[in-house]
């Protein structure tokens, strides 16, 4: 064992045995009340103070006029004032301002998730070829494509499509004639 390991069991057994074995008995002895001298004497008096020390003591013992508790947390008749202890402030603008504010925003379609891989004209119809991740697309015109998007019209070098939630029209370039 280390010289410190054994002092402080030695300390930690001292303070047990003074928990245990020491004199637990109450003081029987009874506090009187003592009489105390009123010295205080009001700063705005006049009086013959000669000593320092007990115009120092005036200095410390001076009094102010009380003031009304509006004046400090205001008043808690009002509309405005809160009656909890931690009054809370609000510093964003009013609801109706910013809402004002804000401008409109029109929703836009997101753009084109399809890529385009072909396409062929046969007996007069035209038929476009596009791929969106896995899935490949043969599509013609007045077709749908996933409840999302439908082929309005193919003319070449241009693919309209439209977004069908938001019913806007876009465009996919596809190629010249071949």
């Amino acid at each position: 064992m280390k010289f410190r390991q054994l002092l402080l069991t030695v300390i930690v057994f001292a303070a047990a045995w003074l928990a245990f074995f020491s004199d637990k008995t109450p003081q029987s002895g009874v506090v009187e009340a003592t009489e105390r001298k009123n010295n205080f004497v009001p700063a705005n008096t006049k009086s013959s103070v000669s000593s320092k020390k007990q115009e120092a003591d005036l200095a410390v013992l001076s009094l102010t006029t009380l003031q009304p508790r509006s004046s400090f947390i205001g008043n808690s008749n009002s509309t405005t004032a809160h009656n909890t202890l931690f009054n809370q402030k609000n510093w964003s603008p009013p609801l109706s301002a910013s809402i004002q504010s804000l401008p409109t925003e029109v929703p836009v379609a997101p753009s084109l998730p399809f890529t385009y891989i072909g396409k062929k004209f046969e007996s007069g119809i035209w038929e476009v070829y596009l791929s969106e991740g896995d899935q490949a697309f043969v599509i013609r015109e007045k077709d749908t494509i996933d409840e999302r998007y439908r082929v309005e019209k193919i003319s070449p070098p241009t693919l309209y499509l439209t977004y069908l939630p938001l019913k806007q029209t876009q465009t996919l370039p596809i190629g010249v004639f071949d």
